[in-house]
């Protein structure tokens, strides 16, 4: 990712401002929020895309491979986000079909750069195409994300044993 001075991404963000436009620059100016300073400094081009008006691939994409979770902790909004007649599972072919429509999903310079296999409902390692598809959009060179709760990071797939780490 390219970095820019968030000093001049907010000049760049000044010229020819909509009345949102102008919302969204009293946004970041209220005190400097690190956050937006990290979203300006890595995403220029995006947001300005975006506050144009241009309709733009998102950065990043979120996958739920599985409905299912191998614990029942008290906390978990998720239980109650279950839709029961949802499939539990997507299979190798689907994500076969969504990493080539991902792929193909670009506009000028903008792509969906990351992919996040996420358990919003279920815990995304419960399903054994993820590996699959942890490979497949890796080889097609997006950054992978994987939010799990951590019990099956040690797993076999294909009769391969699989570590995970921090960054894959």
């Amino acid at each position: 990712m390219k970095q820019i001075n968030s000093a001049i991404a907010l000049e760049n963000l000044k010229i020819g401002l909509t009345k949102n436009q102008k919302r969204f620059q009293k946004f970041l100016n209220r005190g400097n929020p690190p956050y937006e300073k990290i979203l300006l400094k890595y995403h220029e081009k995006r947001i300005l895309a975006i506050l144009k008006g241009e309709i733009i691939p998102p950065q990043e994409l979120e996958i739920q491979p599985s409905s299912k979770c191998n614990l029942r902790c008290t906390h978990c909004f998720g239980k109650t986000l279950t839709n029961k007649n949802l499939e539990d599972k997507i299979g190798e072919k689907e994500i076969e079909i969504l990493a080539e429509k991902i792929n193909e999903y670009k506009k000028g310079d903008f792509e969906i750069e990351s992919v996040k296999f996420c358990g919003t409902t279920g815990e995304p390692l419960i399903n054994p195409a993820m590996i699959h598809g942890i490979n497949l959009f890796k080889d097609l060179g997006k950054n992978i994300v994987v939010f799990t709760n951590g019990l099956y990071l040690d797993k076999f797939y294909q009769g391969k044993k699989y570590w995970f780490r921090k960054n894959i």
